[in-house]
């Protein structure tokens, strides 16, 4: 039954994320839509925002079926089920903090001149947002080093004055360490030293700056750190630790000793390896997978082709932003396989999906246009 209940809570947290990638991506389609009906057509032709808004409803159809599709049929998504992973919880937060900041820069524009939303509900949806940062960082420690570059996002996608920015960006922050703060007074209270986020970062981290890392481009390698237990089983500070709470740490300050002295030696071979696993960290690039990262980059395109729309330009920040930092992160640190991607897997369906909508927006479009000009030369 325990293994039942997992598998159940993290199908549904992939199910879930599904349906709110699906609903995000529709959001921004309507606001698309808005941004061009508006300025499509005139009171004295009607006919053009007629046309225009059945190629957008069948366009929007069909950009959500494929990220409702990418979601339902991906095979790496469905593996994970059987795994005793957190990604599928890590996906489901992540989600729901995107769905979050898409409505937080959706509906928190006042006027077209980029006026900040002085409402109560725009800065509840803040306090919720710092929540899910920290709930993040709970269920995935490495969460914690996104906190820098989403402070970035947080400032640059607001609106308003340097000084309201800066609350925007400090208001979530502020919040996520209240949350992760009881935790990281746990840890150094436990550990009876200043490490608030555990012990595994240095050990972990050594497996990606390692021989055996620089060997395999960058990849993560439990080699590392087998040999390194190995070699203090027998130290001194080892057999005078009191329980294995100590010896933990004790085996964290070598493994951090090590780590500096291993990237002072092969400081020219890092960026190589950082070029691996950002190659690594967006894999494989053959087959339906292929066709799922052109339709991302075309929905990217898009984006950015709109960052000049009030409404459209908080989101774009943020949906192209997040793949950004993930991939930084990944090269920074290391990779394994694919996995650091997985959270941000219902971010990627909606690009897609995205990009879909563009497409045959497009293509309606063009197709719509070229009836009108074959008409109007025909016409008596």
């Amino acid at each position: 039954m325990g293994f039942a209940a997992v598998r159940c809570l993290s199908a549904m947290c992939i199910a879930v994320a599904g349906a709110l990638a699906v609903a995000a991506t529709a959001l921004v389609c309507r606001l698309s839509e808005v941004d061009a009906t508006s300025t499509g057509a005139t009171n004295s032709n009607r006919q053009p925002k007629v046309w225009r808004g059945k190629c957008q409803w069948l366009a929007t159809l069909c950009g959500l079926m494929v990220c409702g599709g990418l979601a339902a049929l991906n095979r790496t998504m469905r593996e994970y089920t059987e795994d005793f992973l957190t990604e599928p919880l890590a996906l489901l937060e992540m989600q729901v903090l995107i769905g979050l900041v898409t409505l937080l820069f959706a509906h928190g524009v006042r006027t077209p001149g980029g006026q900040l939303a002085g409402d109560w509900r725009w800065w509840m949806m803040l306090v919720a947002t710092g929540v899910l940062m920290g709930k993040l960082i709970l269920t995935r420690s490495i969460f914690v080093v996104w906190l820098p570059p989403l402070a970035v996002l947080f400032f640059c996608s607001a609106y308003g004055r340097w000084w309201q920015r800066i609350w925007v960006a400090a208001c979530p922050i502020i919040v996520c360490a209240v949350v992760c703060g009881p935790w990281w007074v746990r840890n150094v209270w436990v550990l009876n030293e200043f490490m608030p986020l555990g012990t595994q970062g240095p050990i972990t981290l050594l497996g990606g700056y390692s021989d055996e890392a620089l060997a395999v481009d960058g990849g993560w390698q439990f080699a590392a750190e087998k040999r390194l237990r190995a070699e203090l089983a027998g130290t001194p500070a080892m057999r005078q630790a009191a329980n294995d709470t100590l010896r933990e740490v004790v085996l964290a300050h070598e493994a951090g000793r090590r780590l500096r002295t291993w990237v002072w030696r092969h400081a020219g071979d890092i960026p190589g390896m950082m070029v691996s696993r950002v190659v690594t960290h967006w894999n494989p690039y053959r087959g339906r997978t292929l066709v799922w990262k052109v339709l991302i980059l075309i929905g990217v395109v898009g984006l950015i082709a709109r960052v000049n729309r009030p409404q459209v330009a908080g989101i774009a920040w943020w949906w192209l932003g997040l793949p950004v930092i993930s991939t930084l992160v990944a090269a920074a640190l290391y990779t394994t396989g694919g996995r650091f991607l997985v959270p941000l897997y219902g971010l990627l369906y909606s690009l897609a999906g995205l990009g879909v909508y563009w497409s045959v927006f497009g293509v309606l479009q063009r197709m719509v246009s070229s009836k009108r000009r074959f008409a109007g030369d025909i016409a008596p």
